[in-house]
């Protein structure tokens, strides 16, 4: 049974205040947004009112769209089989948010991956470090406006460079092939 039209009448009545536009349907999911400023008090609506208990965080991304990122928080109610996805913007010049990770255990890699590669900060997450690069890498590898090659410390290889090499290495070995 499809109960995303109960799920919205619920969003509706509990948190409709702070929706910023309608409630949509993405491929089965509950859509909403929210502005970051509200997103604490949203997040813990959604975890503890017995009418919701989102008591899992599936996933959590950001999304660069150049002049801003977009969180995505996707949520799951085993109680009452409820899906949702929250989001909310984040600007480029202040890309700093509340953590979740209070309310979703989940929420405490998750964020660590999007700070790691967006360079989203996230207020009173208790460890908030480098999970996937090193702590000395410079940059944030999933951000739109970040070299391809990644940080430049020398000069960046060409696949002809690299062509051209295989190609001299193969004849000095004899294994030339025209």
């Amino acid at each position: 049974m499809d109960n995303s039209s109960t799920l919205i009448d619920l969003l509706r009545a509990k948190i409709g205040s702070y929706l910023e536009g309608e409630p949509s349907l993405n491929f089965g999911d509950v859509v909403i947004s929210v502005s970051r400023s509200t997103l604490p008090e949203v997040a813990k609506i959604l975890s503890t009112d017995p009418e919701l208990t989102f008591d899992y965080l599936r996933n959590l991304t950001a999304v660069d769209y150049i002049t801003f990122f977009e969180m995505v928080y996707v949520l799951y109610s085993f109680s009452h089989d409820f899906r949702l996805v929250l989001k909310t913007k984040v600007s480029r010049e202040y890309p700093v948010v509340t953590t979740v990770s209070n309310l979703w255990n989940s929420a405490n890699w998750l964020e660590r991956e999007v700070y790691d590669l967006f360079g989203i900060e996230f207020i009173g997450h208790p460890n908030l470090t480098r999970i996937l690069l090193p702590d000395d890498w410079e940059g944030h590898p999933l951000r739109k406006d970040y070299p391809i090659q990644g940080p430049l410390k020398e000069t960046p290889l060409r696949w002809d460079d690299l062509a051209e090499k295989y190609k001299k290495l193969a004849k000095e070995a004899g294994g030339e092939k025209k």
